[in-house]
């Protein structure tokens, strides 16, 4: 028995040992250093806006290229006037400011950044009150950002149109 049990303790370390090599030839993407520097970018970005409550339009204006395609899920809607699209760089300014003349940023909370290559996708949850009308909503919140040579070429936000139609009418 005793060689029994030998015997069966043998396959079970080739396999290991079989296990090991495997994982060792497995090669591992290269780490994304231009997403996670444009994500490290935009945490402080993001982070700023919360804590201004929107005010500042001009950081994120310095991050744009001169032929920036900024757009909206909401696409100048019915109460949704400031999304209009798309967008130019000239045009994104009159964006920032309609949308702070309209509607009061509540909060705005980042869940999560994913980044790869020129691309970084935000996750967040937020909340604004309509100045007019006073009623408020709460979104998830996905915004995609396209870098160019360190400068954002593409930007188009997703958030829930019909919540916030129903808070501004």
């Amino acid at each position: 028995m005793a060689k029994k049990s030998i015997k069966a303790k043998r396959p079970a370390k080739k396999a290991v040992a079989s296990k090991a090599k495997a994982s060792a030839s497995v090669k591992r993407p290269p780490q994304d250093s231009a997403g996670e520097q444009h994500a490290a970018l935009l945490k402080g970005i993001y982070k700023r806006w919360a804590e201004t409550k929107g005010s500042n339009v001009d950081e994120i204006l310095n991050l744009l290229a001169d032929d920036v395609v900024w757009r909206s899920i909401a696409n100048g809607l019915h109460g949704l006037n400031f999304a209009k699209e798309p967008l130019t760089k000239p045009n994104v300014r009159s964006y920032f400011e309609n949308l702070g003349k309209d509607w009061e940023l509540v909060f705005f909370d980042v869940e999560r950044m994913i980044a790869q290559n020129h691309t970084v996708v935000v996750v967040a949850e937020c909340s604004f009150r309509h100045r007019r009308t006073g009623k408020s909503f709460m979104s998830p919140k996905v915004d995609i950002w396209d870098f160019k040579r360190g400068k954002v070429v593409g930007y188009f936000e997703f958030f829930d149109t019909a919540s916030a139609i129903r808070s501004a009418l």
